[in-house]
């Protein structure tokens, strides 16, 4: 009967102690696999935000200023800690010491758990620097000035709070007036009146203000513009009596040279008619002895 009872309790403890190696395998195998899913998750998540183009991140270039900022991240992590369990043994009766009766007791061993806990990162972040901000939402750098009173007059913010004033004006937001007239900016020849944002020219008595608001020419006096219209007229006029009457000449000397032309044919054909009638009449006192016989006109 002892021999019976020494082989249970052998076969009982021998038992316990390969349930527990198991379990103490499998926890192992499970802290491992935990701990690697964490590692490969953190890096998934920092490929993801790097993937995922964070705006803050994508500037660079002029007026960008770089901080860093620390953060704390909650992060996934395995805690081992002490595990009690219980334990089931043998020990004689305490009524019959010559049985034995089972027995539990707490014992620990090691065990793993899931926590987590909080971890900082550091991280760089990029911004605009102070006064000034981005053209587009799109752009990668801040070239834009911010004045926080707007620039007038036609001005334009150039750097922060500062304006760059259009011509004729000045002051930090281009409202003070410039007088050009009082500083010598101005190119005027004789007189120069200071506007709002300009200037104007004007000339003395005499002169005469020319097209590029400036200069001032001595003006010509309007009676001897008119007299040298009248002398014009009077010699064009001249001119033309003058062309008209050699037109005349000319035109005489052609039939003074036609008349003299005719008057010369018709005496060379009169000429002509009386040498033939000297012919026929020498023929006729020949042949009639003296007897002048004229022809008679025909019918």
């Amino acid at each position: 009967m002892k021999c019976l009872y020494l082989w249970i309790i052998l076969s009982w403890s021998s038992l316990v102690a390969s349930n527990d190696a198991s379990r103490r395998v499998d926890t192992s195998q499970h802290y491992n696999n935990q701990k690697s899913a964490a590692v490969h998750k953190g890096v998934a998540k920092r490929g993801e935000r790097k993937v995922s183009g964070d705006p803050s991140r994508r500037l660079h270039g002029r007026h960008v200023c770089t901080q860093s900022k620390v953060t704390m991240i909650p992060m996934k992590d395995v805690q081992s800690y002490c595990k009690p369990v219980y334990q089931s043994y043998l020990r004689r009766c305490d009524q019959d010491n010559s049985r034995y009766c089972s027995g539990y007791r707490v014992a620990y061993e090691v065990g793993y758990r899931p926590v987590q806990r909080m971890v900082a990162k550091t991280e760089s972040t990029y911004s605009c620097c102070p006064g000034w901000t981005q053209v587009r939402s799109s752009s990668a750098d801040c070239k834009r000035a911010i004045c926080v009173e707007q620039c007038q007059n036609g001005g334009s913010c150039s750097k922060p709070n500062h304006c760059a004033c259009a011509p004729g004006w000045t002051g930090k937001t281009c409202t003070t007036d410039v007088d050009e007239c009082t500083t010598g900016k101005s190119a005027c020849d004789h007189d120069c009146t200071n506007t709002q944002g300009s200037y104007k020219c004007s000339c003395r008595g005499g002169y005469v203000l020319q097209p590029d608001g400036r200069t001032c020419e001595k003006k010509e006096p309007r009676v001897e513009k008119e007299y040298d219209a009248g002398i014009s007229k009077k010699m064009e006029d001249l001119q033309k009596r003058l062309d008209a009457l050699e037109e005349w000449q000319r035109s005489l000397s052609d039939d003074k040279a036609d008349s003299r032309h005719q008057r010369d044919d018709r005496i060379n054909s009169l000429s002509e008619q009386i040498a033939l009638l000297e012919e026929r009449l020498e023929e006729c006192s020949c042949n009639k002895k003296d007897v002048l016989v004229f022809p008679q006109a025909q019918k």
